[in-house]
């Protein structure tokens, strides 16, 4: 995307929000390659972001309330203290973004279940809210299991050979196969 237009869009974005929706326009990012642009601080409460591309693209501090982020590759993106209150964020990839000490808000995650044991098989269950969900219901074995306790990651060898990091959330679980 031109920085020019990028700039002319978030005006446009801004003038939506502060009118209500009765001027301006809402942002619409929509299955746009965004990589390395620079969103620190803005505000895009309300912007969709469906299916974009936003790998290296720095959001750090950004209003992102509300946003449609499903599908989006946030590949090393900067995503320290970003709000995403009520984002929908379905099939988002968040492997590899970083919060560089700045913890994101907006993501309801729990803690994680006390019996993922690395060496047994699991498969995954349908997430009810889609946060951050990708692989639903594909099985495989847990190779390791996060450390630190607030990240609540884990790595999967899947049945098809690939190994992947998941992380848990609302509505995303894990049952064992006995």
């Amino acid at each position: 995307m031109n920085p020019i237009v990028l700039l002319a869009t978030l005006r446009d974005h801004k003038i939506w929000l502060t009118s209500n929706g009765k001027r301006g326009g809402r942002a619409d990012f929509t299955g746009l390659n965004l990589g390395a642009m620079n969103f620190d601080n803005a505000n895009l409460e309300g912007a969709c972001f469906k299916g974009a591309s936003a790998c290296f693209t720095s959001f750090e501090g950004a209003n992102m309330r509300h946003t449609n982020c499903e599908g989006v590759n946030f590949y090393r993106a900067n995503i320290s203290g970003v709000d995403f209150s009520g984002a929908s964020l379905k099939g988002a990839k968040l492997v590899h973004a970083h919060t560089t000490g700045r913890k994101c808000s907006g993501f309801r995650v729990p803690p994680p279940p006390p019996d993922i044991v690395p060496g047994c098989m699991y498969r995954h269950l349908e997430a009810k809210m889609g946060y951050l969900c990708i692989y639903e219901g594909s099985t495989g074995m847990v190779l390791t299991v996060d450390p630190e306790p607030e990240l609540h990651r884990y790595s999967m060898l899947h049945d098809d050979g690939r190994v992947f990091y998941h992380e848990l959330h609302e509505g995303y679980s894990l049952e064992k196969i006995e």
